[in-house]
């Protein structure tokens, strides 16, 4: 979906999407429409060689509201964890800032 309209349409798209998450997250079942996924090869770096099938690696892209809803998850799961203080010191996901190396070397 182009940008300009995400902008244009904000205050409606935040309802629906609100909705079906809601409505998700209440069944406990996320649509199979919403797992689907274009699978791209793309090149591990530009200057391998484009013949050669080691050179790449897939990348899948899945729809438009399914990677909304992650990062509505992810925002809503992030908070509920720092506010209630349930974030591990040495565990990586779902911390603002931190990475797989803050637990290698913690």
């Amino acid at each position: 979906m182009p940008t300009y309209l995400v902008k244009e349409y904000l205050d409606v798209l935040t309802s629906a999407v609100t909705k079906v998450d809601k409505k998700s997250l209440s069944l406990a079942v996320f649509s199979r429409t919403m797992k689907v996924s274009l699978v791209k090869p793309l090149t591990k770096d530009n200057s391998l060689e484009y013949n050669i099938q080691n050179n790449y690696r897939p990348v899948s892209n899945l729809t438009f509201l399914s990677n909304v809803i992650e990062k509505r998850r992810d925002f809503f799961l992030s908070k509920y964890l720092v506010n209630d203080s349930l974030n591990e010191l040495l565990y990586a996901g779902y911390n603002k800032g931190k990475s797989t190396e803050i637990a290698m070397f913690g």
